[in-house]
């Protein structure tokens, strides 16, 4: 085991970028109280997300936003989990939280527009994107999607535009 916390924090990064995902799992099991420290528990719930433990990676970023309410960046990632896990009453509550803290971050308003999508909620898709990608305009993923949902709405106009910029 590392001999610090940073030791510990300088390993996990290290098997992040090699990527060794099942490595940072296993670094931050041994991490015993080191485990509660900020970095260690984004790197674990980065790791948890990446290989599809989805429900764990809700946890542990369920427990960063509690334990700092003001980082948009763990508002978001957990509505991203909760969207994947199907739970999108949580995914909308965590993601409009992330936009109240950070309301000119592109990606909270793309992961927003994703989840209008999944929830077929077609108009509020169409207008986070569009919203998403007048912040980003280089944001292809953002395009493409909400020239989809402008395609779903009716809107050619809309569609073209976020066509030509892609």
């Amino acid at each position: 085991m590392p001999a610090s916390t940073t030791d510990l924090a300088t390993a996990m990064i290290g098997a992040w970028n090699a990527g060794e995902v099942e490595r940072v799992i296993t670094l931050a099991a041994q991490a015993g109280d080191a485990a509660e420290e900020e970095g260690i528990k984004l790197l674990l719930g980065l790791a948890q997300q990446a290989i599809g433990r989805h429900e764990q990676a809700a946890a542990t970023f369920r427990q960063l936003a509690l334990m700092r309410p003001e980082v948009s960046a763990y508002w978001n990632n957990l509505g991203i989990v909760c969207r994947q896990l199907g739970d999108t009453g949580a995914a909308e509550e965590a993601l409009l939280k992330a936009g109240s803290l950070a309301p000119d971050d592109a990606e909270v308003l793309y992961n927003l527009g994703l989840l209008y999508i999944q929830q077929r909620r077609w108009p509020l898709a169409r207008q986070t994107l569009m919203e998403a990608v007048q912040l980003s305009p280089d944001f292809i993923e953002a395009r493409l999607q909400a020239a989809h949902a402008c395609y779903i709405c009716g809107d050619s106009t809309g569609q073209e535009a976020m066509l030509k910029g892609a």
